[in-house]
């Protein structure tokens, strides 16, 4: 049952709409003045307010200006149209001339309005479950991405853990590079878990948390490196961020262990850097100035590990182009992997 506040200084005219909206099933109160109208409004309860626009103590332009009062439609005399516009554009439901027709014509009115009132309430609370339910699944993708995070560091230390007491450099250099995946692997879960936007990884923060990682894990001993990341923010979703950060990890720390050797002298320096094609496509190139690929003394560098290997393969899972430019007489190398 709708509840309806009548504002009428009429009594008479008061009580023949009260009969005629109570035959509609609706619960109706009246307010002979703007006052008391504000009073009733305030105490909450009504769905609807029926407002006359001449009232002993006020104008409904400055009733309607109180905090608190519900939907409300204008009744008025003939004559005062264009008062009733200029009130429908400051909220007003809707109006009716109080004419020969009024009383048949205000019960078709109030009703529209009732059901253009519970539809907005129906919508309004449907939004407001289907924006819960999101938040909920949100926040349920948040911990899932920080539980994966967390598991994925159980297993770097599982690996750690794994080598033996009296390993040999290889191994242990072995099992350095598995962490070091893991840990970019757990590093995309980190970003997205840190993130407004749960679907996409912005790749450019990654690449920033990325570099400073290994910036202090793997620099040059004795010749700290300077790894500068710079270029567009990408945003690319998780199962192509994954592959093109392990790439990213890959490359970097190729460049710190084999670009700058003992016998080059020089500031090591890697760059990272995200950006788009002309056409849109994004890319990502990361660049030394150490000793390059081409030279024959450099072959330690040169040779096709696991690390390429994978680079490799992950470029292809992506359906990406893989290019390297490494000059012959040194000047460093870079790598630009394009997405499709």
């Amino acid at each position: 049952m709708s509840s309806i506040l009548i504002v009428e200084d009429d009594a008479g005219v008061a009580e023949l709409v009260r009969e005629r909206l109570e035959a509609l099933g609706c619960d109706c109160r009246s307010a002979g003045t703007g006052a008391e109208a504000i009073a009733a409004a305030r105490g909450g309860g009504f769905d609807l307010l029926v407002l006359d626009y001449s009232l002993p103590d006020m104008r409904a332009d400055e009733l309607i200006r109180s905090e608190g009062l519900p939907p409300f439609l204008i009744t008025t005399g003939r004559g005062d149209e264009s008062t009733a516009v200029r009130l429908m554009r400051a909220g007003a439901r809707d109006y009716v001339i109080k004419d020969s027709t009024f009383l048949d014509e205000l019960p078709l009115v109030v009703s529209r309005v009732l059901r253009e009132i519970d539809t907005a309430r129906s919508l309004a609370e449907a939004r407001e479950s289907l924006e819960s339910r999101l938040r909920e699944k949100d926040a349920m993708l948040r911990e899932i991405h920080h539980r994966v995070k967390n598991n994925l560091q159980i297993v770097s230390s599982l690996v750690r853990l794994q080598v033996p007491a009296d390993a040999d450099d290889r191994m242990v250099a072995m099992m350095l590079d598995i962490q070091g995946r893991i840990s970019a692997m757990s590093l995309i879960h980190e970003t997205l878990y840190e993130s407004e936007n749960l679907a996409q990884v912005d790749f450019l923060a990654y690449l920033d948390a990325l570099t400073r990682s290994l910036e202090s894990a793997l620099a040059p001993a004795g010749r700290p490196a300077s790894l500068r990341c710079c270029g567009d923010s990408i945003a690319l979703p998780i199962n192509r961020a994954v592959p093109l950060g392990l790439i990213a990890n890959e490359l970097i720390t190729n460049a710190l262990k084999h670009a700058f050797p003992p016998t080059w002298s020089g500031a090591p320096r890697v760059t990272a850097l995200t950006g788009r094609s002309a056409e849109g496509a994004a890319f990502l190139e990361i660049e030394d100035n150490g000793v390059g690929f081409a030279a024959p003394a450099r072959e330690g560098r040169a040779s096709a590990g696991l690390g390429l290997k994978l680079v490799r393969l992950l470029t292809d899972q992506l359906g990406a182009t893989l290019d390297m430019n490494s000059p012959a007489e040194g000047g460093g190398t870079k790598w630009r992997i394009h997405l499709c």
